[in-house]
């Protein structure tokens, strides 16, 4: 069984929006100038390409890719036996982006990041985004049970 957890889009949501007004653009331009179809290339590249990976359970081998367009899936398979436990931990990823008058609008988003380490702590392949810790608790011990790795979750500690 091949378990695949999509985790982000690779240009962020500015990027992912530029993107579809990119296609839109180059869907109504299309109907003027049969040279603006050039259009919906980049604007499809920016819109759907996204990070994500794939667990075979049976093989136990996992892969994180890139899938560009939506459509091709690029990464390397490694195999299960390197790494030593699944890790929970909260994550908050920023997107940044200026307007033409230079001013900042920031997105943060917050949740729960599953990842797999390696014995050295080298190796790190992200799996799964989840919004709440209990949602994250339960889809890390679905994995644990179908991987057989042990979990860890990890409490980071607040500044004062």
């Amino acid at each position: 069984m091949i378990i695949n957890n999509k985790l982000d889009k690779v240009f962020g949501p500015s990027g992912t929006f530029a993107g579809y007004t990119i296609i839109v653009v180059g869907i109504i331009f299309a109907f003027h100038s049969i040279g603006s179809i050039i259009l919906i290339i980049p604007g499809a590249f920016t819109a759907f390409s996204t990070t994500g990976t794939l667990i075979d359970t049976e093989k136990k081998k996992v892969k994180y890719y890139t899938s560009y367009f939506g459509l091709t899936k690029t990464g390397k398979w490694l195999d299960m036996n390197i790494f030593s436990e699944i890790r929970l931990s909260r994550s908050i990823i920023s997107y940044r982006a200026y307007s033409r008058s230079n001013r900042q609008t920031e997105t943060n988003k917050t949740g729960y990041r599953i990842n797999f380490y390696s014995n050295s702590n080298k190796t790190r392949i992200p799996v799964m985004h989840c919004s709440d810790i209990q949602t994250a608790r339960d889809e890390a011990e679905k994995i644990s049970t179908l991987t057989g790795l042990p979990i860890i979750e990890v409490k980071r500690k607040t500044a004062r």
